[in-house]
């Protein structure tokens, strides 16, 4: 008889099956556990990776800059390196996992089991990456626009996450009563945005000041007008928001309170982060602060851990909506039919509602979607931790000054950084995105109050 854990490991078992003893989990809430656990320590590795006895150790060891020293540039070589592969592994699976909707698949063994296998792939992916030397102008082109593209497809659907958990709760809030709690947390919210904006125009202005060069100033320039953009649109939402949470005959007050807060901090944290751009030059070697750190890897392994916990709830005002909107947000999670019955399916009590777990086979869920949001996560926490920087000018690391002779001793001022520049308007065009989809679910969500009260006035007449 084969042992538990080998068919786990070396076979399509699921995790339940390795041991007696293990939680009573679903096959699919376990596999989303193990692959966000992979990813955690993934990203904590990443982590550990910039640190100065892995960057020494990993410079002597593998040669990455070849034929000239990386210094202390190479944890980020390792960073790149290391989130691509995982990154690729995930999309791979997401290719793979076309169609496998629940645990009983024919597929799904691949996705829920052979997990030493995955390990092992995964790490043998990295390394091989490590000793394989691309040319260096199409290293930097993957980096760039795989970069980019996956980090800004993960921050609108990070923040579509938090904007339907936003209007969920609020929804909860409102119908037990609790108005003060929904108005205390929103205000305490925007004026955290609030001063985040403050700051952030602070430090630009004396940080924009160090620029010398002509080319310099006038990217400054670019720089400082998206910021002030940004700040008018953060205007433009907040004024909208609180025009929302007056109350009419037929609505609560301080309604879209929290889903507004919601928007003006994911705002204030992309504006953040187009104040640290490079583009300057006055940051010189990617000095990213604690915030930018913790505000990124709190935004992603947020988003991860709410599509571990996520049940269907059709009160959702999001969810529930009859636009395109609300049908964008039932189909990115779940598939299936609207109305199961309860006999159908395992019901579990929580917070005073039935909820309906999704790893049933009446509510099928997108193993393909969760792959692909892996994958931006993993490009996305390589954008946070490494701000695109990559290795020049430092140490002789680039063939000009190796050719040329410089002489290191020479203090030589900061340099722009020229990846910056599509990081920037990345950040733009987020921000522009979500403040017209925040505006968009607010008129949705308006327009279908409006009518639910006006079908109720008419049928008590």
């Amino acid at each position: 008889m084969v042992h538990p854990c080998i068919r786990c490991f070396f076979g399509p078992a699921s995790i339940p099956h390795c041991c007696v003893t293990w939680p009573a989990w679903k096959s699919s809430t376990s596999t989303r556990v193990m692959y966000i656990t992979i990813f955690t320590v993934i990203s904590f590795m990443c982590c550990v990776m910039l640190s100065n006895a892995v960057v020494q150790w990993a410079d002597q060891q593998f040669d990455l800059c070849w034929p000239l020293n990386c210094g202390s540039d190479a944890g980020y070589l390792l960073v790149y390196r290391t989130m691509l592969c995982v990154a690729f592994f995930h999309l791979v699976m997401a290719v793979l996992t076309i169609g496998v909707q629940n645990s009983r698949d024919i597929v799904s063994g691949a996705q829920q089991g052979f997990w030493a296998f995955k390990i092992i792939i995964m790490f043998g992916m990295i390394m091989l990456s490590i000793r394989v030397h691309l040319h260096q102008g199409v290293f930097i082109g993957i980096v760039k626009y795989a970069g980019i593209w996956g980090g800004f497809g993960f921050m609108i659907f990070a923040y579509l996450v938090m904007l339907e958990s936003a209007y969920k709760y609020e929804d909860c809030l409102g119908r037990n009563g609790r108005n003060v709690k929904i108005i205390t947390m929103g205000a305490l919210a925007i004026l955290c945005s609030g001063g985040i904006i403050l700051s952030r125009f602070g430090y630009s202005e004396a940080g924009s000041t160090q620029s010398s060069t002509s080319t310099a100033a006038s990217k400054c320039v670019v720089k400082d007008s998206m910021m002030k953009l940004n700040t008018a649109l953060y205007l433009i939402v907040l004024a909208m928001t609180l025009i929302s949470g007056f109350p009419d005959a037929h609505s609560r007050p301080c309604r879209n309170l929290l889903p507004g807060a919601v928007t003006l901090n994911f705002l204030a944290f992309l504006t953040h982060l187009i104040s640290r751009s490079n583009i300057c030059g006055e940051f010189g070697k990617n000095q990213w602060d604690g915030l930018t750190l913790i505000l990124g890897l709190y935004l992603s392994f947020s988003t991860l851990l709410y599509l571990l916990v996520r049940r269907n709830d059709q009160h959702s005002p999001c969810s529930s909506s009859t636009g395109v909107l609300g049908r964008f947000y039932r189909r990115i999670y779940l598939r299936g039919p609207l109305h199961v019955h309860s006999n159908d399916i395992d019901q579990i009590k929580f917070r005073n509602y039935d909820e309906i777990f999704d790893e049933v086979d009446q509510l099928q869920y997108s193993w393909c979607v969760f792959h692909l949001v892996l994958c931006g996560a993993a490009l996305f926490v390589m954008l946070t931790l490494t701000n695109l920087y990559y290795p020049k000018r430092s140490t002789k690391t680039s063939q000009y000054e190796w050719a040329m002779g410089v002489d290191d001793s020479t203090p030589s001022p900061p340099f722009a950084d020229p990846h910056a520049t599509p990081l920037l308007w990345m950040h733009v065009v987020a921000s522009w995105v979500c403040a017209v989809l925040y505006l968009w679910s607010l008129v949705e969500t308006t327009v279908k109050q409006s009518k639910i009260a006006q079908f109720s006035d008419s049928y008590a007449v």
